[in-house]
């Protein structure tokens, strides 16, 4: 049986929750004793109208409270180290965190490849002796590689052009990208934490599959959301708080179970 609370016992709560950076220890099964709380406040107002503002009040009051230590476990996440997490964490309040500590760990992998160097042979300008000096963008119509032997990859970062070792210039490329380079270049690039090794599967989904076929959802943001991977490998924000964005409906659907935004024209945002 869920722990029974009350309307001021909840105040009480908020008001040591900011007094603290800590998070005020909750049973797992907090979520469950607020629905009982409501189903409570409910009953005493179909008994009497008068007892609305408390049933409003209430609500106000867990918003806030929730919110509250939500940007708690944003920031914790943000700072924590991988294996360790606050204590005192409701269980959705868990399920939380662990989602949005894979964002950031996401986030920490990009910014340790943005510390390799790029694999480039020198700077861009003029070609050095014995080098034909070409710029080489597989997008571009009749380019070749001047390797017979490639590989195919898939951008994990946005690379500007550089000059590679066979004092070709290669890119620019864009985060997401799926293409197939010369055997070398894609080493270095993979070495460089800047592109990961791309499947012949992938590609195919990739170019038969364009976004502008996926089902999508507008949605409002409600917290700042750092760039994360989703779980079909692509990469998404970030967003600030406020944005509205469009997306595939299965990563709305992620954000808004998440309550980090909310479906626009679907319902309006609580006020405070």
């Amino acid at each position: 049986m869920a722990e029974e609370w009350s309307y001021h016992r909840l105040c009480d709560v908020y008001r040591e929750e900011k007094s603290t950076n800590s998070l005020v220890p909750l049973a797992s099964d907090f979520h469950r004793s607020l629905q009982e709380m409501l189903s409570h406040l409910q009953l005493k107002v179909s008994e009497s109208h008068d007892n609305v503002k408390e049933l409003d009040n209430a609500r106000r009051q867990i918003r806030l409270l929730m919110r509250l230590r939500r940007q708690k476990l944003m920031m914790r996440a943000s700072m924590e180290q991988a294996g360790t997490e606050p204590e005192g964490m409701t269980a959705s309040e868990k399920s939380l965190y662990d989602r949005i500590r894979g964002m950031y760990s996401e986030e920490d992998e990009q910014l340790e490849g943005l510390l390799h160097p790029l694999p480039a042979g020198g700077p861009i300008g003029a070609k050095s002796p014995g080098g034909n000096g070409g710029a080489f963008n597989p997008n571009s119509p009749g380019a070749s590689a001047p390797i017979p032997s490639k590989r195919k990859v898939k951008f994990i970062a946005d690379v500007p052009a550089y000059r590679g070792a066979d004092d070709v210039v290669y890119g620019p490329f864009g985060l997401g990208q799926t293409l197939e380079l010369p055997s070398a270049e894609a080493e270095s690039l993979l070495r460089g934490k800047m592109a990961e090794e791309a499947s012949s599967e992938e590609a195919t989904i990739i170019s038969s599959s364009p976004k502008s076929k996926v089902r999508t959802r507008r949605i409002k943001v409600t917290f700042e959301v750092p760039k994360y991977r989703s779980t079909d490998g692509d990469y998404y924000g970030p967003f600030k708080d406020g944005d509205e964005v469009e997306v595939p409906e299965k990563e709305a659907e992620w954000l808004i179970g998440g309550k980090m935004a909310y479906g626009v024209g679907e319902w309006l945002p609580p006020k405070d």
